[in-house]
């Protein structure tokens, strides 16, 4: 007899119902889920859009915070370093390698909690298991080709595929992605939307469900509980959250027009980090850019540079910083993370 489908916290549900990917709503209701809990207060700020601030340490029922909730807190702690408040869109929207890191270990963290009540398993794509029938089938025909030639070459070719077989297996256990158990899929049937083909939890009033859908993350969209574009930031530099063009990097940034006045040797600047990405787009033997946007308050766009990795590495979005830069060449002479 089946047992029946486990209490799962809402944020687990809608990654079973979302294939057992990452996706906005799933991080929404990871954050809405610490909400009810009363670990955050989730209200509506400037504009309508949902405003997350820290409320407690713990759930009110003093239970332990669950290890995707842990994950799910350092993205909100991160960006209220400067500001107690933060939208919902400035969690969502991709500021760079950190949101990029804090949602596959989101990922990670939701399939350990599925794998821990029994919902997902680490399970490899049909695909993958085709390739490795046909590689093993590949070896045991050369295996048997190389006994016929003489029983050295068979042996050499039988410990190759041994070692074929063994990197399978690892393979297997560290590579596969996570998946819905019979048990989870039925858990996330029950809760799902009744009122829509789509395969999603029912409405939460506090968030409008069509803004979070893939296809709303368009150019345009600045407020509100949505996204971002890809090419734009939130900065909270000075006092206020707002979205950031980001600029090219080397590109100056657009001021007002008029004659372009001549330009100093060195121009020093404090700011916010709204993004920080690699860009390894360029030929192989080229290291990868370490690309640094930064808001210093003025109008039009973000200042992005290309720092030394040491200096990348010392940055996080949402860091003040203090950059003494040539404007000429849009080179960063120094780069120092402001306490």
């Amino acid at each position: 007899m089946q047992s029946s489908p486990p209490d799962l916290p809402s944020g687990l549900v809608a990654f079973l119902l979302n294939d057992c990917l990452y996706s906005v709503e799933v991080a929404t209701r990871c954050v809405l889920g610490l909400a009810d809990d009363g670990v955050l207060r989730a209200e509506p700020g400037p504009g309508g859009a949902l405003t997350i601030t820290l409320a407690a340490t713990s759930p009110l029922p003093g239970r332990p915070l669950r290890p995707f909730e842990e994950v799910t807190l350092d993205r909100i702690r991160a960006r209220t370093a400067l500001r107690a408040d933060v939208p919902l869109s400035v969690l969502l929207s991709d500021d760079g390698e950190d949101y990029n890191v804090w949602r596959r270990r989101l990922t990670d963290a939701l399939g350990r909690e599925g794998e821990r009540t029994g919902v997902t398993t680490r399970a490899l794509s049909k695909g993958v298991w085709y390739v490795l029938l046909a590689m093993a089938a590949v070896i045991g025909l050369i295996t048997v080709v190389a006994y016929q030639i003489s029983v050295n070459d068979g042996e050499v070719a039988l410990g190759l595929g041994g070692l074929a077989v063994l990197l399978s297996l690892l393979g297997t256990h560290f590579g596969g992605a996570w998946r819905a158990t019979g048990r989870g899929a039925a858990a996330a049937a029950v809760r799902r939307d009744p009122g829509t083909l789509l395969r999603r939890l029912p409405p939460d009033p506090r968030v409008d469900s069509a803004a979070l859908a893939p296809t709303a993350a368009a150019p345009g969209i600045g407020l509100g509980s949505a996204p971002l574009p890809w090419n734009q930031a939130w900065s909270s530099f000075g006092g206020h959250w707002h979205p950031v063009v980001v600029g090219g990097p080397g590109q100056p940034p657009r001021r007002a027009e008029g004659r372009r006045p001549s330009l100093p040797e060195r121009v020093t600047i404090t700011g916010e980090v709204v993004k920080r990405w690699r860009d390894n787009t360029g030929p192989s033997d080229v290291a990868d850019s370490h690309l640094v946007c930064i808001d210093d308050g003025s109008p039009g766009q973000g200042l992005t540079f290309d720092v030394k990795e040491a200096w990348y590495e010392q940055l996080h979005a949402g860091d003040l910083a203090r950059v003494t830069y040539d404007p000429r060449r849009m080179s960063v002479l120094d780069i120092q993370k402001v306490a």
